[in-house]
């Protein structure tokens, strides 16, 4: 999964799983189509940022589900990789 598509998978949870879009997704990178990979980064709402860490759960053809933990300590605002 590309580093923009990536990204934007993990705003839209966000706003589904908690009723919030955050203001930007940052990551580390893509993340591979297995289950079990793993990625890094950072969400922000209203110039906060906070870590994050997603996790392949599904991967059935193209479709790839993930599963999207936050931290509660806050971060330093990440580079812009994409």
């Amino acid at each position: 999964m590309s580093i923009g598509s990536l990204q934007s998978g993990i705003a839209t949870q966000l706003a589904k799983s908690v009723g919030v879009e955050p203001d930007e997704v940052r990551c580390e990178g893509g993340l591979d189509g297995v289950v079990g990979a793993t990625q890094t980064g950072a969400v922000s709402k209203g110039g906060s940022w906070l870590p994050l860490t997603v996790r392949v759960t599904n991967v059935q053809g193209t479709e790839i589900d993930i599963a999207v933990s936050v931290g509660h300590t806050l971060v330093p605002e990440p580079r812009r990789l994409a």
